[in-house]
């Protein structure tokens, strides 16, 4: 079932514009002649309006509203050098005609013509890439100090290198560096810490990737011990102490239950899962190694719709109890939207309007009755990217930094709205639709809950909107912006998909 479109007349198209600093920027319009002629007079967009003149080049055909913004948000997801051939598949015959009109030049129909503009944006400064080795990816700022070396700012961990460098690479030969080094730690060092757990350490694996958001540590590694096992060493930032501690006793926990499809941390002497050497604190797991996800096609693989769901299902009935958590303290999203609207109003007067249109409708009946949905104990950062998984099965849900009680439709609905943000078309398939099936059959989600999916998916991507506020990240920032208003159009027409 397609996502239903109101806009009847297909005259909307998605374009990419070039900067004058040679960055892109990726909009739709339902007339490109106005819109480009706005973003040049600097009335178009807050992020056009510092990099003038900007140059069109290319549009896609012709298509309805809501089909064009799940484009630009397929698009804006694309790494910089994909963009243009994505949206040149697309491109039809009205592109010619427009070209006259507005200076756009044809399609680029070879692939050396399309090379030759790829090499061209990759010799102009600066230049940012979000890292894709690691779920939560770092934002990498590229510098050319000439043509044959770059620097690499805003990794942290080496991975941000590797994932740089495969992508320059495609293009042009050249020498990539980090402009900081990363935090390193001498194998004699890292022997004693391990030490603490009776690891004996045989070599570090650098080659191995760790799954997981680097952010959350100040270092880490896999380590091989003597029997060949691998266990990963990760340093902690002593301001979140407390919070690795209460995630470790509640993986104990949990295990104690014996729920599956986790890995609690080691314990150390006298029990402890975080120890001081000197002025850092550390923690150790075993290394679970896993199947990379495919994020092409995985939202739409029926088979994880259930596997997805029987976590969840476990989680509820084995999480009753817990002994150092409180529910009467539970996370209040509504709070929290609250906040950050008031902070976006004072601070990002850009998206004011976009978000006012939103509050306003999550004020309708959301918000309201928000108070009344049972709260549970959550993942907190439930979706696919959080799972190391094998050829057919979760083996191990990893990230527990936001887990605690909240109310109990907000880990399926953070799911959706993950799976949902990759494509928008898969919010209406199979692996949605099985995982949503399987729920309510469980019965551990209210009615009231279920009714107010939709308002609780849009409400959560508030989170995700806030990130790339942060990061000052506008293809983010308008991405989240697109998928909130297509999920609201839309809601109907989800509600009757949806089992």
């Amino acid at each position: 079932m397609n996502i239903k479109d109101k806009q009847k007349n297909k005259a909307w198209v998605v374009y990419i514009l070039r900067c004058s600093d040679c960055s892109l920027y990726t909009g739709m319009t339902n007339n490109i002649e106005r819109r480009f002629a706005a973003h040049n007079k600097g009335v178009a967009a807050k992020y056009t309006r510092s990099r003038r003149p900007v140059k069109l080049l290319t549009t896609s055909e012709k298509m309805g509203r809501s089909d064009a913004m799940r484009l630009e948000i397929k698009i804006k997801k694309l790494p910089k050098a994909k963009k243009i051939a994505a949206l040149e598949k697309t491109a039809g015959r009205d592109r010619r005609r427009m070209s006259a009109r507005i200076g756009l030049p044809p399609p680029i129909r070879s692939r050396a013509g399309l090379h030759k503009v790829r090499l061209a944006m990759t010799e102009e400064v600066p230049k940012n890439l979000i890292c894709q080795e690691c779920p939560n990816g770092c934002n990498l700022t590229l510098e050319w100090e000439n043509a044959e070396n770059i620097f690499i700012a805003g990794n942290k961990c080496a991975r941000g290198i590797v994932y740089a460098a495969r992508i320059i690479r495609k293009e042009k030969k050249a020498h990539i560096h980090a402009r900081e080094e990363t935090p390193l730690f001498s194998k004699e060092t890292l022997q004693v810490v391990a030490d603490c757990w009776h690891v004996r350490l045989k070599k570090l694996r650098h080659d191995i990737s760790i799954q997981g958001s680097p952010e959350r540590s100040v270092f880490r590694v896999v380590l091989e011990n003597e029997n060949g096992k691998l266990f990963v060493l990760e340093q902690v930032p002593p301001k979140s102490l407390d919070l690795k501690r209460k995630i470790a006793g509640t993986l104990d926990f949990l295990s104690g239950k014996n729920l599956a499809r986790i890995q609690p941390y080691l314990a150390a002497d006298k029990g402890k899962h975080v120890i001081k050497y000197k002025n850092g604190f550390w923690q150790m797991i075993p290394f679970v190694p896993g199947v990379l996800l495919d994020r092409r096609k995985y939202m739409y693989e029926k088979w994880r719709g259930p596997v997805l769901a029987n976590f969840l299902i476990e989680l509820r009935r084995k999480s009753l109890d817990l002994p150092f958590l409180d529910p009467s303290k539970a996370f209040s999203l509504k709070d929290y939207l609250y906040k950050l609207i008031r902070e976006i109003n004072l601070y990002n007067k850009d998206i004011k309007d976009e978000i006012k249109d939103i509050d306003a409708f999550l004020k309708r009946n959301f918000m309201p009755a928000y108070e009344k949905l049972p709260v549970t104990f959550c993942h907190g950062d439930y979706h696919p990217m959080n799972i190391i998984w094998s050829a057919d099965d979760i083996k191990c849900v990893i990230d527990w930094e936001f887990s605690g009680y909240k109310s109990e439709i907000y880990d399926a609905a953070n799911l959706i709205g993950c799976v949902g943000v990759e494509d928008p078309q898969s919010l209406t398939g199979d692996l949605v639709k099985s995982f949503i099936a399987d729920m309510k059959r469980a019965k551990i989600i209210s009615n009231i809950s279920w009714r107010y999916l939709v308002e609780f998916i849009i409400a959560l991507r508030f989170a995700w909107l806030s990130e790339w506020l942060r990061r000052r990240d506008t293809e983010m920032i308008r991405l989240e912006l697109d998928y909130m208003r297509l999920l609201i159009e839309n809601k109907s027409s989800l509600q009757k998909a949806w089992p």
